[in-house]
């Protein structure tokens, strides 16, 4: 649409210069250009906006995986030490009763 309108103009000028028929209007061509410069501006800057936007959602997003992973890997370690805690304790009172000093 924006690319459009501008090579319409561009097209119409061009014939106009080219043909010598009449004289180029120029004032249309640049007023078509002003237009295209301030669209294509105001598109820019929306785009930056959204682009920002989406890379911040992003950030969010990733930063809250990885917490919620965080915590549940402290949650799972805090279960697999007192697994570990508790195979080191058993296999400690087997050597040690092994050698006699709890006998019942």
């Amino acid at each position: 649409m924006l690319f459009g309108d501008l090579t319409g103009e561009l097209v119409a000028y061009g014939y106009a210069v080219r043909a010598n028929y009449t004289e180029p209007d120029a004032d249309a061509f640049l007023d078509a250009v002003g237009t295209f410069a301030l669209y294509n501006s105001i598109l820019g800057v929306v785009m930056l906006i959204v682009t920002y936007i989406s890379v911040w959602t992003y950030n969010f997003v990733a930063n809250r995986q990885v917490r919620n992973f965080w915590l549940c890997d402290i949650v799972i370690m805090f279960f697999v030490l007192q697994q570990h805690k508790r195979a080191y304790l058993n296999t400690a009172y087997a050597e040690v009763s092994t050698l006699g000093f709890f006998t019942e």
